[in-house]
């Protein structure tokens, strides 16, 4: 690999090659990482594309299956992937932040989410980061990650912290961890916010913070740490997670307007269309005659007249203004948008045909340059091709046949069966049935209490 320093083509074309065994396997991927792709690390003209090969490498892993053994790591292999990701030239490369987070998912598979809170704790108290490094920024995401996947186990962790060791010595790791997370909620309202409505988080969270107060309010500070500011800022969050907890049941409590209103609608509906049906007739039923009574149906009439009344005018209107204004106005809009959207479509097309010109006069190019320094790898290309629309096709096949299972299925269970037309139309007869019965008994018993037993009891107007 060394004689391919100064021709970079050849050599990352024979990387890439190699690295495709690493995206199946993460332990060929790692073994080929120390033993091929590290010794270029620190070369001028491979730095970036050997990193971006382990990033892959662990992002890949990281979605497949844990029953593959290949593909889990062990505390070991976690605890060296860490210090190698939060070194030179990881720390710079523009995939760190989404290699951190596949490596947390790639971890929790095999290790317990306390064992990683610890592990990712003692690496910021082993290393001398300053501020604004991106690497203390991933380990402080890293040990926020462990919070919002199992704040219980975080819990744990972080009090075993604080309790075996000296907690002087904690105080500089809590205090950036707090204020990462301040920062972070600030920045990003919404996330925090949705776990922190989570009940379980939200009272996890709190008794650590109040941990977090109640020891640190005895230790006076250090160089890097104000007294008193790791306190406050634990304090800071606690009131604002019993604030969103304050809200979230103001949201959940109250008296549930919304459906006493439906029920309502629905009882008074209930209760008209029954009043209705025994009177044949609305102006004959009880409600009839009392809206007419009021008033309410001589003015809804007049209200009617008039609607009708203003359509006609309306229509009159647009039947003779509108055809001059679209003449005038509308005709030539759409003439221009039919040119324009033409001339569009006409310059799409010659630009798709040069593209077309200029890829068939390239590739014969782009092929030999190919075959010059990396031979055979074109036949490799067409070779994976075909593979991979074959497996297509048998996969359609296989999704095909899955379908007719579904009709058969469909055609047996929602159309025959307790989902078939006949019985759900009985149910619908039997739940109208006994919606009527329970109007009926209503409206009885309000009749009894309220309305007049017979409408003759309600007095008559002048008019009649």
């Amino acid at each position: 690999m060394v004689s391919y320093q100064n021709r970079p083509v050849v050599g990352k074309t024979l990387l890439w090659a190699l690295g495709q065994a690493g995206l199946r396997n993460l332990a060929v991927g790692v073994q080929m990482w120390h033993s091929i792709f590290r010794p270029r690390a620190e070369t001028k003209n491979y730095s970036k594309v050997v990193t971006g090969h382990f990033c892959s490498f662990v992002q890949a892993a990281s979605t497949k299956s844990k029953n593959v053994a290949d593909n889990n790591i062990n505390l070991e292999q976690y605890r060296s992937f860490i210090l190698l990701l939060t070194s030179k030239p990881f720390v710079d490369h523009p995939s760190l932040e989404t290699t951190f987070k596949s490596l947390q998912v790639l971890a929790v598979k095999t290790i317990t989410v306390t064992v990683i809170f610890e592990e990712l704790f003692n690496q910021y108290e082993g290393t001398n980061f300053s501020d604004g490094d991106k690497a203390m920024k991933q380990i402080m995401e890293g040990l926020t990650w462990c919070l919002k996947k199992d704040v219980k186990e975080s819990e744990i962790a972080w009090n075993s912290i604080l309790s075996n060791k000296n907690f002087k010595k904690a105080l500089e790791t809590t205090y950036q961890l707090l204020k990462h997370i301040q920062s972070s909620w600030n920045k990003s309202n919404k996330e925090m916010e949705n776990f922190a409505v989570d009940n379980s988080f939200r009272d996890g969270f709190v008794n650590l913070l109040k941990s977090v107060v109640k020891k640190s309010e005895s230790v006076p500070g250090t160089n890097k740490v104000p007294p008193g500011q790791c306190a406050q800022i634990a304090q800071n969050l606690i009131n604002r997670l019993k604030k969103i907890e304050i809200e979230n049941s103001k949201k959940m409590g109250g008296f549930p307007w919304k459906t006493a209103n439906l029920i309502l609608i629905i009882a008074i509906s209930s209760i008209v269309a029954y009043d209705v049906k025994i009177h044949d007739g609305f102006e004959k039923s009880s409600t009839g005659i009392f809206l007419k009574n009021i008033g309410a149906l001589h003015y809804g009439q007049i209200a009617l007249d008039k609607s009708k009344e203003y359509y006609q005018i309306a229509y009159k209107w647009s039947e003779k203004e509108i055809p001059p204004i679209w003449n005038k106005y509308g005709a030539p809009t759409w003439q221009v948008v039919r040119e324009q959207s033409g001339k569009l479509f006409d310059a799409t097309k010659a630009t798709a045909q040069n593209i077309g010109n200029w890829v068939s006069e390239t590739w014969p190019k782009v092929l030999s340059s190919v075959e010059e320094y990396a031979p055979g790898l074109s036949d490799k290309i067409v070779e994976f091709s075909k593979l991979g629309w074959q497996s297509i096709k048998d996969f359609g096949a296989i999704g095909y046949a899955y379908s007719l299972h579904a009709v058969s299925w469909v055609n047996k269970t929602a159309f025959g069966g307790q989902f078939s037309a006949e019985y759900l139309s009985e149910m619908s007869i039997a739940a109208y049935n006994a919606s009527h019965a329970l109007a009926m008994d209503t409206y009885q018993w309000i009749s009894e209490m309220v309305l007049p037993l017979k409408p003759n009891a309600i007095p008559p107007t002048k008019s009649s």
